[in-house]
């Protein structure tokens, strides 16, 4: 068919004199406006499916016995990519030949993890290291770049989430500053099994239009992370709750966005695509209705009666 030649709204806008803002919108980019904003103008809602990202979300364990795990994509269908949801990494074993090692009640373990580039293969690795800081068993994980617990980019306790981390990422024979983070899944207090997710690795810079407005609303709101989904609980990564806290992560970051360009960048416009709905409608909406067997609401997460996060309230408590 013919392709649409409509004038786009923030075109539109631009010519009566008005900014807009686009966030993580598709068809955003080449948006053609000389005075607006467009932070990510691709905004696809599939995963690995961005120029903004150095790897998509994976989880590391020790357990080989989830390797052969069924996975399954973001919108419910058969995984169609090649790189594993759960990778098998080493045991964790006794840390040797390491400097500046933590305090520890116990022997601290070491084990270790790849972060495999989408263009290139290219390969950032870092190094685990569990330790016991309560006397009660290894309980928390630190991520580190080398063997020297100084060079500690993360950290968690099991059930928490670290800070967000930003490195340098080999990617396509160069390297490129990148944002992580971890939540440790979990960690057995005898350290014979450990499950750690990792965040989807995503650029600090190159992702808005105009170049340096991407450094501002990182420094202000946090890093950019382009995709939050379902996957990491459809595909074994991780648990309902920690894929709807990235959910959530996700759309308080574009609630903040739109709060500050519409009240503190002169917009008059802001558009976002927040695909959050969508995921859980894939998913878990048949399992909703009332009719649905008992033996399948069982499987229902309780949580998404809730709803999820609000994005409009969220603009609305952010001034």
């Amino acid at each position: 068919g013919r392709a649409n030649n409509a004038e786009r709204i923030w075109n539109a806008l631009e010519r009566a004199g008005m900014q807009s803002v686009a966030v993580h919108y598709p068809a955003a980019h080449p948006s053609g406006v000389e005075t607006g904003f467009v932070v990510d103008g691709f905004g696809h809602p599939g995963h690995r499916s961005t120029d903004f990202e150095v790897a998509i979300c994976q989880a590391y364990t020790t357990d080989a016995a989830l390797e052969g795990d069924i996975e399954m994509d973001h919108d419910g269908t058969a995984v169609r990519q090649e790189q594993r949801s759960v990778e098998p990494i080493p045991p964790l074993a006794p840390a040797q030949e390491w400097q500046n090692l933590p305090a520890s009640h116990a022997p601290p373990l070491e084990s270790r993890i790849e972060v495999v580039a989408r263009l290139g293969g290219d390969v950032t690795d870092f190094h685990l290291l569990a330790v016991d800081s309560a006397g009660k068993g290894y309980d928390r994980v630190l991520v580190c770049r080398d063997r020297d617990g100084a060079s500690c980019i993360a950290a968690a306790g099991v059930g928490e989430w670290s800070e967000w981390a930003v490195e340098d990422f080999a990617i396509d024979g160069n390297r490129r500053p990148a944002s992580v983070r971890f939540k440790l899944m979990e960690l057995a207090a005898d350290g014979s099994r450990l499950k750690l997710y990792r965040t989807q690795v995503t650029y600090t810079d190159g992702f808005t239009l105009p170049d340096e407005l991407a450094g501002e609303l990182v420094e202000r709101f946090g890093p950019y992370q382009e995709h939050a989904s379902m996957l990491p609980y459809t595909s074994g990564m991780a648990d309902f709750d920690t894929a709807l806290e990235e959910c959530e992560y996700q759309g308080m970051w574009f609630a903040e966005v739109a709060r500050y360009m519409l009240r503190e960048r002169g917009c008059s416009f802001f558009i976002c695509h927040w695909h959050l709905y969508d995921y859980l409608n894939h998913i878990h909406l048949g399992d909703v209705d009332p009719v649905c067997r008992r033996t399948v609401r069982g499987l229902f997460p309780a949580g998404l009666s809730g709803g999820g996060p609000d994005f409009g309230t969220a603009v609305g408590e952010r001034g």
